[in-house]
């Protein structure tokens, strides 16, 4: 009985918290796509968007779409994707990079440095950054 009385008051100091807004629980599927929405940022380790549960892939690689592309040169442009309408920079594309348009395939991998390896549609990869 001292068991089933010491897991109900800490069921009801969690329900409590939880009524008053200090605690919140998700799924796992709001964590994943967190974690997708959140890519390219230089986060803290806090543990709490997971990293032990066999996605380290996904933190490594995002596969989405270009939701919308903005030309500030000839080689340099601005894209935002699909997952969090975030927003990354291309800036010194080669020529041979064909045009990137709004509902292109992308493959965004995390390169070394801090820096990001973009890939348009199958193309070869373009060096690239989140800029929001």
């Amino acid at each position: 009985m001292v068991r089933l009385a010491c897991y109900d008051a800490a069921v009801k100091d969690i329900v409590a918290a939880s009524d008053q807004g200090e605690l919140r629980v998700i799924d796992a599927e709001a964590v994943r796509k967190t974690r997708r929405g959140l890519f390219g940022f230089s986060l803290p380790d806090l543990g709490i968007f997971g990293g032990d549960d066999g996605e380290k892939d996904e933190l490594d690689r995002l596969e989405t779409t270009v939701s919308s592309v903005r030309y500030l040169t000839p080689n340099s442009f601005v894209f935002r994707i699909a997952e969090g309408d975030a927003l990354w920079q291309v800036s010194d594309a080669p020529r041979r990079l064909l045009r990137v348009e709004s509902g292109d395939p992308v493959v965004i991998e995390k390169a070394a440095l801090g820096s990001y390896f973009i890939r348009f549609d199958g193309q070869n990869g373009v060096k690239g950054r989140r800029v929001e």
